[in-house]
């Protein structure tokens, strides 16, 4: 029983020739950190890197993994929404789950088990319900804008319903312009209270800072 049942994942790992849920975790890592690795969240110039301090919102973020309520980042196109998702990626560096999905991979599938199936023989259930133990859990939809245009909605229902029901957080990242209708379908179709985390665009003041730095 010890093995059988109480390490029941380890021995499916270990002892099997098929893929395990390990090994989907694993890829979908891999996958996240492909996800992120184009976002840049500084810039070199000479022997310096000027970065943007948006460390009050990782702040933020991370102290929160564990309330369950849905965060919406929002901001204006090139803000830096995906540059603050990179910089949480990196200060949890892999002591918590954090998985990425971009909001176009929904366009056009019918089945939301597609998301992983390429992995394996798996379910996104499978996933969800990967850390029954671990309170602190998270998947980002990245530019969520692009859920406007996903006729059929129902595969993204399914799965933020799935995500949700194991007290994952989820993490939706949108420009201004959907934020109406994003806090909209979160109301309308899952009944549930959320937080609403703006970036305000880099001011004057910030600008100057960074220059003379």
């Amino acid at each position: 029983p010890f093995v059988a049942k109480t390490n029941a994942v380890m021995a499916e790992h270990f002892f099997s020739l098929g893929k395990s849920i390990i090994d989907l975790i694993q890829e979908l890592k891999n996958h996240s950190s492909l996800v992120l690795s184009p976002i840049r969240s500084g810039i070199r110039f000479s022997d310096k890197e000027l970065k943007i301090n948006r460390s009050s919102i990782t702040a933020i973020l991370s102290k929160n993994l564990s309330d369950n309520v849905p965060v919406i980042l929002s901001g204006e196109g090139g803000v830096g929404k995906t540059a603050v998702i990179k910089d949480l990626y990196s200060f949890l560096n892999g002591k918590l789950p954090l998985f990425v999905f971009k909001a176009i991979q929904f366009n056009n599938m019918t089945d939301v088990d597609n998301l992983v199936k390429s992995y394996g023989d798996f379910k996104v259930s499978d996933l969800a319900g990967a850390y029954p133990d671990v309170t602190e859990k998270c998947i980002v939809i990245d530019s969520a804008e692009k859920l406007s245009d996903i006729e059929d909605k129902e595969v993204f229902n399914i799965f933020v319903t799935t995500f949700l029901q194991h007290k994952w957080k989820i993490i939706f990242t949108t420009r201004h312009s959907y934020l109406d209708d994003l806090r909209n379908m979160l109301v309308s179709l899952y009944g549930i209270a959320f937080h609403t985390q703006n970036i305000e665009k880099i001011s004057y003041t910030e600008l100057v800072s960074l220059s003379q730095a």
